[in-house]
């Protein structure tokens, strides 16, 4: 029951920054799970379409900091880290496509997908599955 909350907990905050970055739009508990239909209807719940969304956005960190959400649960869950690391690759691979512009835009920089994308591999890496 415990885990179960927590877990709950957990989605609903990955929802509610989705929605604010996504849909500018702020949540209340009350009715948490009208409100989340009504803002995803309609709209791709695959994760890297969410990461280039955000991405799109500008939110940058944003995005890399959700990947490391995805991660860090994709090992704790045992998740083959072949998959964890294609989906690494995919997401620096869409950085590195950027223009330096783009990247200042985001507050974002070439050393910062280098590091990022290191650090992903080493997490991914250092699991035990």
């Amino acid at each position: 029951m415990a885990r179960e909350d927590f877990f709950k907990r957990q989605i609903e905050g990955i929802i509610r920054v989705y929605a604010k970055l996504l849909f500018n739009k702020q949540y209340k508990s009350d009715d948490w799970d009208e409100q989340i239909f009504i803002a995803l209807q309609g709209e791709p719940l695959s994760l890297q379409d969410d990461l280039e969304r955000i991405i799109e956005h500008g939110e940058i960190d944003a995005a890399e900091n959700l990947l490391f959400e995805v991660l860090e649960e994709a090992i704790s869950e045992k998740v083959n880290r072949n998959e964890c690391e294609e989906l690494i690759t995919w997401f620096y691979e869409q950085l590195d496509r950027m223009s330096d512009e783009e990247l200042e835009y985001g507050n974002f920089s070439r050393e910062e997908i280098m590091q990022g994308q290191a650090e992903a591999l080493l997490l991914c890496m250092q699991s035990q599955y």
